[in-house]
């Protein structure tokens, strides 16, 4: 499979990989200058095979380094899209437990030049760049070694939201891991292996939940009906939080936080919490996210949903509900 990069200095700072439509709507754009190099070249999925097979593939080109984790985010859109599920989606387990050959760069350009977006992206580059020195977890809630993996990123100047999906269910434990000088990702795909969990990788963060769940991490979200529920969570999709914090608060709580948020920056939207008993957050620390995504991820770890209804933003746990 052939994709595109281009450089204006010559070579030393290379731009891409893009598909050629990708290449040629840039050119559109007057994005790349007409004097600029553009080559191409050939990409291999290369499917799992010994340890020094592993160690090679690491130690290639920066290019190759890019196409591996554009590669995983691919299959993260495709499992989003309801083809690949309970697994955790990178290319080496795909192709190790599916059986099925690995697909080129971009199987389609379509979809890639609309179905991964640029933070999903970002967020796999810092996961692959992110090294961790060293960890050792006995018995340890998975939430707890995400904040573990939270602070280094903050140590390192990064921002990076990852939370724990339990929908209201018990915190999956990793009985024994102990690594050294790896990179977030290979640690997350460590402790998703010792927790027996799978993640995915959104704009708003990094998600790991257990396999056991992968039924309730696909539940489409509610569906705007008229004109004015598409209005209010799309307003509710332009708040921003630059920070928050739950860790035992009840949900009722967090309404009250986000109509103060709302308030605060001009909106008129209320919110209610409805269910008939009281509902705990677990530890929940999130940045730089939409009032839309913080709802969504409340309700995955809390086993909530919400929806519209008359101008007020509703919470109730899910299985309280009749669908």
């Amino acid at each position: 499979m052939l994709v595109y990069y281009y450089s204006e200095d010559g070579g030393v700072t290379r731009k891409g990989p893009y598909t050629a439509s990708q290449l040629d709507k840039r050119r559109r754009q007057g994005l790349v200058a007409t004097n600029a190099r553009v080559w191409s070249e050939e990409y291999e999925a290369q499917a799992p095979g010994d340890a020094e097979t592993k160690n090679e593939i690491r130690k290639t080109s920066v290019w190759r380094v890019v196409g591996c984790f554009v590669l995983v985010g691919l299959f993260l859109g495709i499992y989003l899209s309801g083809n690949v599920g309970g697994e955790i989606q990178t290319a080496e387990r795909l192709s190790a437990e599916g059986g099925a050959p690995l697909p080129g760069l971009f199987p389609d350009e379509e979809e890639a030049e609309s179905g991964i977006s640029e933070e999903v992206m970002q967020n796999m580059e810092i996961l692959q760049n992110l090294r961790i020195p060293v960890c050792c977890f006995e018995d340890t809630p998975v939430d707890e070694a995400l904040m573990f993996i939270s602070a280094v990123a903050r140590k390192s100047g990064v921002m990076l939201n990852l939370m724990s999906e339990t929908h209201g269910g018990a915190e999956p434990v990793i009985p024994h891991l102990q690594r050294e000088d790896v990179s977030a990702l290979e640690l997350l795909e460590a402790v998703c292996d010792a927790s027996v969990c799978s993640f995915r990788v959104e704009a708003v963060g990094v998600f790991v939940y257990p396999k056991s769940l992968a039924p309730l991490t696909n539940r489409e979200e509610y569906q705007p009906q008229n004109e004015a529920e598409q209005h209010l969570l799309d307003a509710l999709k332009t708040i921003m939080i630059p920070r928050c914090c739950f860790d035992g608060n009840s949900v009722d709580d967090a309404m009250m936080f986000l109509l103060a948020v709302t308030r605060d920056v001009g909106f008129s939207i209320n919110y209610e919490y409805v269910g008939e008993r009281d509902v705990v957050i677990p530890y929940l620390n999130l940045e730089q996210l939409s009032a839309y995504d913080l709802l969504r991820c409340i309700c995955r770890r809390t086993g909530c949903v919400f929806w519209p209804d008359n101008g007020t933003v509703a919470v109730a746990p899910a299985d309280e509900l009749e669908y």
